[in-house]
């Protein structure tokens, strides 16, 4: 195993690889000659041996493989969703001059919306779950069956949305699935977003601090699409209520809405999928980095991190 020790100098923390032994080595901060010792103080050899075991982190890069391909599903999904929002604009206002195989391909869309969108909520409930036996050392796991859940209410809150991708008007036990669904959806993603200060957490026991620095980074990237979208989505719908006089509800206006209208409505789609592929491409990133870190768990491997001094 690697010996770890501290420079007496400047506190900077040392490695010798197990294959050589010298009995000095020079510190990678100050430069003075430091003498290796037999034995890793306990405080200092601690910081080199990883909770995570071999087995455990196998069992996370496979989770984070499920979640990997639930992320593709979800891009998928958004795609389709959005493909329909877009095909029922275009043919607002003219039902009796729409041909069949335009109502086929809506239909179509809001089948991909909603099957990838299921499927990707359970596929990311099992990757979550195999986190758990790394997570466990570190007393996570309750993190990460919290995460499971909120991926299995995600996938329930997109069943129940799909009626209303499905047409505008709603029986009253449909409009109470649809807020029921929204509110799954709602804390389903706040479930799994508490899932990233238990990723934090793993990688920085097992790869170290930089390793764990992009959770840091895709926080961030996440909390950004998220205010985006809600700007977005409020300016598309100030639009709206302006091209109507101040009333979004007036009889026939899904049926013929106005220039401006479709323009605003154009436009808040593009901003909305721009920040899933935002979105969607960072946590890619992030859950292949971190199948990378755990392939090889050593905590600090690419460069020494100073010790306050004394």
């Amino acid at each position: 195993m690697t010996l770890v020790f501290c420079c007496p100098t400047c506190g900077a923390t040392l490695r010798v690889p197990p294959a050589t032994t010298p009995s000095a080595v020079a510190c990678s901060q100050c430069g003075d000659a430091i003498r290796v010792p037999r034995a890793a103080h306990p405080v200092e050899a601690g910081e080199d041996v990883s909770a995570v075991s071999p087995e455990a982190a196998g069992r996370a890069r496979a989770g984070a493989r499920c979640l990997s391909a639930s992320v593709w599903l979800f891009g998928l999904g958004a795609v389709g969703l959005l493909s329909s929002l877009t095909l029922r604009l275009a043919v607002a206002g003219r039902a009796a001059e729409v041909p069949d195989w335009m109502t086929t391909l809506i239909l179509a869309a809001v089948a991909v919306w909603a099957g990838c969108g299921v499927l990707g909520g359970a596929l990311r409930a099992v990757g979550y779950a195999r986190f758990q036996s790394a997570l466990h050392p570190l007393g996570l796991d309750a993190w990460c069956r919290a995460a499971a859940v909120g991926g299995l209410l995600t996938a329930a809150g997109v069943a129940c949305v799909t009626p209303r991708v499905l047409g505008p008007g709603l029986p009253p036990v449909l409009a109470a699935v649809l807020l029921i669904g929204l509110a799954c959806g709602l804390l389903g993603t706040v479930l799994e977003f508490a899932f990233l200060p238990a990723l934090h957490r793993l990688l920085a026991d097992a790869a170290g601090w930089q390793a764990a620095a992009r959770t840091n980074s895709y926080a961030v990237s996440f909390v950004f699409a998220v205010v985006s979208s809600m700007a977005v989505l409020g300016g598309g719908l100030v639009v709206t209520v302006l091209a109507y006089g101040g009333k979004a509800n007036q009889p026939g206006a899904l049926q013929s809405p106005p220039p401006e209208v479709r323009v605003a409505v154009a436009l808040t789609l593009s901003g909305l999928i721009a920040l899933v592929a935002l979105v969607c491409v960072r946590y890619a990133r992030l859950l292949a980095h971190t199948r990378r870190s755990l392939a090889a768990p050593q905590p600090y491997p690419d460069a020494p991190v100073p010790h306050p001094k004394a």
